[in-house]
C-alpha cells in the first residue's frame, strides 16, 4: 500500500483498520519529520514482517537508512524503529 507516492507499508494487510488508521498517521508523521531534517528522500518503507517484528527502511539518493524492532506491541516496535532512525540522522 502506498501513502503519497513516496511511503509504502508492506504486510500490513491484515492490520485492523482502526490500528491502520494509527498507523498511517505514524508514517505520515515520521516521512515529513525525515524531510524536514535531512532534506529529499526517496521513499519511507515500513514493513511488518509478523505480528510482532518492523523494519523502517528511509531511501536516499546516496544512503539507506535501516532499523528493525520486534515488540508484542506493534506501536511500541513502530516507535522504537523510528528512534532508531532518528539516532542515525
Amino acid at each position: 500500500m502506498e501513502l503519497g507516492g513516496n511511503i509504502v507499508l508492506e504486510g500490513f494487510d491484515n492490520t485492523e483498520p482502526e490500528r491502520m488508521i494509527v498507523i498511517k498517521k505514524i508514517a505520515g508523521s515520521f516521512a515529513k519529520k525525515v524531510s524536514d531534517t535531512k532534506g529529499e528522500y526517496e521513499k519511507v518503507i515500513l514493513n511488518l514482517e509478523n505480528s510482532y517484528k518492523i523494519s523502517i527502511q528511509v531511501k536516499f539518493k546516496d544512503k539507506e537508512l535501516t532499523a528493525e524492532n520486534e515488540d508484542k506491541n506493534l506501536f511500541f516496535a513502530l516507535t522504537n524503529s523510528i528512534k532508531e532512525i532518528e539516532a542515525q540522522f
